[in-house]
């Protein structure tokens, strides 16, 4: 059983029947509403495509700063504890040379 035909399945689509250059204009007015429609629908996605392409580029970026830091900070923290563990070990006289390994493992500048 098939459902039966339209017979006029494009008068229907374009909004009722006409003269053939009602149809025509009608058809021409929705062809161009839907190419507009598909040309901002294509600049979104290219918009949302280079977002995204800087979106992952930073996300990279910044995952590989963290891990960075990760593997940095337990090795740095590492150096620094054992140079304070010297530091109050060792007699007050003594301890002026561990101050410039004290000051580069905090990362302290020369001026301060």
């Amino acid at each position: 059983a098939h459902p039966p035909s339209n017979p006029h399945p494009t008068q229907d689509l374009l909004g009722g029947g006409g003269t053939d250059g009602d149809m025509a204009a009608r058809f021409a007015r929705r062809a161009a509403e839907l190419e507009a429609a598909l040309e901002r629908a294509r600049e979104t996605i290219s918009q949302l495509e280079t977002a995204h392409a800087t979106d992952q580029k930073l996300t990279r970026s910044l995952r590989a700063r963290v891990a960075k830091h990760e593997r940095r900070g337990g090795s740095d923290f590492e150096y620094l504890r054992n140079v304070l563990l010297r530091f109050f070990l060792l007699p007050p006289e003594e301890r002026g040379p561990l101050f410039p390994a004290i000051a580069s493992a905090c990362g302290f500048s020369s001026r301060q």
